[in-house]
C-alpha cells in the first residue's frame, strides 16, 4: 500500500509549475535589482529553483508534443520495503556490471520513478515493473526528473513545512546579535 498517491492531468502539472514560478518571481523581484548578484544566496538559490521548474516544464512539453494534452498521470509514493527493494537492484547491477562502458550511476532514478508510475501516458496499461522500467529509461531526462520530484513528495511522510532551518537560524541570531535600530 502506497504512503500517498495522486492523480492528475498534465494540464495541472503544468498550471502547479507555472504557479510556482510566479511565486519565485514575486520572491525574486522583491530582492532590489543591485542586489541580484552571483554574491547573493538568496538570489541564487530562487534563480536555482526556477531553472528546475523550467527544466520540468520542458519534460511535460514534451509529453504533450508525443501524446497529446488530454494525458494524465497516477503516481503513488514508495515505502521503506519498495524503496529498499529499489536500492538492491541497483546494487544487484552494479555487481554485475563487469565493463566500466555500461554506466550504472544514478540508476536507481529509473528503477525508483519506475516503482512509482502506477499510470502514465508512456506506459502500457499491463506494463509490469520490467516494462516501466524500459519506459522510464527513455524518457527525457527532464520528465524523469519531474517524475522522480513528484514520486519523492509523495513518499515523505508528515507536513515539515511549518518552517526551515533558515528562518529558525535567522531568528537566533536576531536573539543574539541584536542590532541597535
Amino acid at each position: 500500500m502506497p504512503l500517498e498517491s495522486e492523480t492528475l492531468t498534465l494540464e495541472e502539472a503544468v498550471a502547479d509549475l507555472e504557479d510556482e514560478k510566479e511565486e519565485l518571481a514575486d520572491e525574486m523581484a522583491q530582492i532590489h535589482p543591485d542586489e541580484r548578484t552571483d554574491e547573493n544566496a538568496d538570489y541564487l538559490k530562487l534563480g536555482q529553483q526556477v531553472g528546475e521548474i523550467e527544466r520540468y516544464l520542458g519534460g511535460l512539453d514534451w509529453v504533450r508534443d508525443e501524446f497529446g494534452s488530454d494525458v494524465e498521470f497516477s503516481l503513488s509514493g514508495l515505502t521503506t520495503a519498495e524503496t529498499l527493494e529499489v536500492n538492491d537492484r541497483g546494487n544487484d547491477l552494479r555487481s554485475e556490471t563487469i565493463t566500466p562502458t555500461k554506466s550504472t550511476n544514478n540508476i536507481e532514478s529509473i528503477f525508483w520513478v519506475a516503482k512509482g508510475i502506477d499510470e502514465a501516458p508512456f506506459v502500457d496499461d499491463d506494463a509490469d515493473y520490467d516494462a516501466k522500467c524500459a519506459a522510464v529509461r527513455n524518457l527525457p531526462r527532464q520528465m524523469t526528473d519531474w517524475l522522480e520530484s513528484r514520486i519523492n513528495d509523495l513518499s515523505t511522510v508528515g507536513n515539515r513545512n511549518g518552517g526551515n532551518f533558515d528562518e529558525l537560524l535567522q531568528e537566533k541570531t536576531e536573539q543574539y546579535h541584536q542590532t541597535s535600530s
